[in-house]
């Protein structure tokens, strides 16, 4: 499926279904800033100007990734926070 500039892939392995793209990293000031499709926004309903958070992990291959949640709610970790935001210290 081609959308825009942008090729999604849909991908299924047994109930599970990923909608996969590639995204463009562009420079602001004093930031990187990673592009969401803008069909991807309208379908999950996010808008400009909306928090989103973001962590940073990896794979079972030692890969890094960032994994996005779309909802504007943080994730719920299970054991000690490490660090919450730049200006926090850890615990």
């Amino acid at each position: 499926m081609v959308m825009g500039n942008n090729k999604l892939e849909i991908i299924t392995k047994g109930n599970v279904r990923w909608v996969g793209w590639t995204s463009r990293v562009g420079r602001r000031k004093t930031s990187f800033v990673v592009t969401i499709d803008k069909m991807i926004a309208y379908g999950v309903g996010i808008k400009q100007g909306e928090l989103l958070h973001c962590y940073l992990d990896e794979n079972e291959e030692h890969r890094p990734i960032m994994t996005v949640y779309l909802d504007g709610s943080p994730r719920k970790f299970e054991g000690k926070k490490i660090l919450v935001n730049q200006n926090e210290r850890n615990e």
